[in-house]
């Protein structure tokens, strides 16, 4: 399904054996920022992609992670059409654990990072393997 999946790196199968299948192709946070922002478009449609590295760009922006946070959200939204249109599928994978209280976080190097800045309060899901995640829309609306 088009939109984002925010998983834990300790739910994909190449750490489980009845884990979640990662896609193919593979990025970092920073590269799959600049691709979404090319023109024309660099993904064809029904493009599935892993993204690894985001809380590795949010932990590095402190103690201006908030904004770093924020910046992204906006980056993520300009794209979200073009994403949708072609009906990619991201999967957004995490080193540190995935926190949902009143707010979503990443809790990485003993930091708590910023996620809902980025994703708002995207509900915790589970595939039909029972792993959690987390999935969003492109619009980052959690519709």
């Amino acid at each position: 399904m088009p939109g984002y999946r925010l998983v834990e790196v300790g739910y994909m199968s190449a750490g489980k054996e009845d884990g979640i299948p990662p896609y193919e192709n593979n990025i970092g946070f920073l590269d799959f920022l600049r691709e979404i922002a090319q023109e024309p478009f660099p993904f064809p449609k029904f493009y599935q992609v892993q993204v690894h590295g985001l809380e590795e760009v949010l932990f590095a922006a402190r103690p201006q992670q908030k904004e770093m946070a924020l910046r992204i959200h906006r980056l993520l939204r300009q794209a979200a059409q073009n994403l949708e249109k072609r009906l990619v599928e991201v999967q957004i994978v995490f080193q540190g654990k995935l926190v949902k209280g009143e707010t979503l976080w990443v809790e990485y190097r003993n930091t708590r990072l910023p996620i809902d800045n980025i994703f708002g309060s995207p509900l915790r899901q589970t595939d039909a393997r029972g792993n959690p995640f987390y999935g969003t829309n492109f619009n980052l609306t959690n519709g």
